[in-house]
């Protein structure tokens, strides 16, 4: 009997795993909804003060192998097996990329493709009064962008954005040491 039991529990747990790993990966591919009903070109279109004011969409947009310290149940993280999916999969990065410029218009950047590097764009003036003030939540996010990017295979962007905060923390003083820190051993770890 107790047999039965857990080979039940076993087979409801292979379900919901085998829902979330589609649930995940297809959000990722703009295929399925968030766990707010939004799906990631909804994310896309939002205008900057929705990118702003909304805690709950970077989890999805930005994914980790780890649950957000903050919002640990506004996302669920990424198993390996769920890494390497997205690594290999063409809409997945695609997807990524453009998440990436879509966030990086949000702060006033933009992707310099030809010289591979991030630079600011036209609205940097007006954007940079929301996140470069001391201990801005946008900080966090920043460096959530870097890790995801890395993890899933995106290496170049994450190094390009983390070169142009780098140079950023020695023009502009709002980011506290700790951020400094991680940002600058988030270099060393390449």
């Amino acid at each position: 009997e107790n047999t039965t039991l857990l080979s039940k529990i076993g087979s409801h747990f292979l379900f919901f795993r085998k829902r979330y790993i589609m649930t995940m990966l297809g959000f990722l591919q703009g295929e399925e909804k968030d766990n707010k009903g939004r799906y990631l070109f909804d994310y896309w279109e939002a205008d900057n003060q929705w990118l702003e004011e909304t805690y709950d969409y970077i989890q999805w947009m930005f994914p980790l192998d780890v649950r957000s310290f903050h919002h640990p149940f506004v996302a669920p993280a990424l198993k390996n097996d769920e890494i390497e999916i997205a690594k290999h999969d063409e809409s997945i990065q695609n997807n990524m990329i453009m998440s990436f410029q879509r966030i990086l218009e949000f702060y006033g950047l933009r992707l310099n493709e030809v010289e591979n590097k991030i630079e600011k764009n036209d609205s940097f003036q007006e954007r940079s009064k929301v996140w470069l003030v001391v201990k801005n939540h946008n900080h966090l996010r920043l460096t959530r962008i870097i890790k995801s990017m890395r993890l899933l295979g995106l290496e170049t962007y994450a190094e390009m954005l983390l070169d142009f905060l780098i140079e950023l923390v020695s023009e502009v003083d709002c980011f506290t040491k700790t951020t400094r820190s991680i940002w600058m051993e988030l270099k060393i770890k390449k």
